[in-house]
C-alpha cells in the first residue's frame, strides 16, 4: 500500500504491512523509521493476540512482547518497547500442539461473520487514537469486545 493515508485533515498517517515473515516485522519498521525520522512514540502496531479472547481488544504502551515473535522483532530492532499496540484477540487454541494451526488457520464460520465488524471498529479505534489520544482510546476500548456492534 502507498501512503500516507489521511484519517482526518490534520492527522496523516502511514500504514505499512510488512512483506517479510511475521517474525521479521522489525525490518519493515526499521526501514520506515530510517526513511522518515519517526520514533517509537509515533508507532502504533496492530496485531493478533492469543491471550485475549476472540473479538476483544487491548491497548498497551511499552509492554513486553508476550511471546509474540513479530513484536519481539520490532522491539529488538528499535531497541525499545516504547511504542503503542492494539492487540486484537484471536483466543487460544484447544491445545498447545494446535497453536500454529490456530493462529495461521482459517477462522470458523462464527468468527468470519464477526470479522467485518472487528475491522470497522479497529479503523474507528485508529481514528480516535490519532484524533483524541491514547488515554481516551484506552478508556473507550481497553478490554472491550468489538465483534458485536459498531463503535462510535
Amino acid at each position: 500500500m502507498k501512503g500516507p493515508f489521511l484519517l482526518s485533515a490534520t492527522n496523516p498517517f502511514l500504514f505499512i504491512k510488512p512483506l517479510t515473515f511475521m517474525n521479521l516485522s522489525g525490518r519493515a519498521v526499521q526501514r520506515v523509521f530510517k526513511n522518515t525520522g519517526l520514533s517509537g512514540h509515533d508507532l502504533l502496531v496492530i496485531h493478533d493476540d492469543m491471550d485475549i479472547p476472540f473479538g476483544r481488544v487491548k491497548l498497551s504502551f511499552s509492554a513486553s512482547d508476550g511471546g509474540h515473535k513479530g513484536i519481539r522483532s520490532i522491539q529488538e530492532i528499535l531497541g525499545t518497547r516504547d511504542f503503542f499496540r492494539f492487540r486484537v484477540g484471536v483466543g487460544r487454541a484447544e491445545s498447545l500442539d494446535k497453536t500454529i494451526s490456530h493462529v495461521l488457520g482459517r477462522f470458523d464460520h462464527d468468527e468470519k461473520q464477526c470479522l467485518p465488524m472487528i475491522l470497522k471498529n479497529v479503523m474507528a479505534m485508529i481514528k480516535i487514537f490519532f484524533d483524541r489520544g491514547q488515554k481516551e482510546t484506552m478508556n473507550l476500548f481497553h478490554g472491550r469486545d468489538i465483534s458485536t456492534g459498531l463503535i462510535k
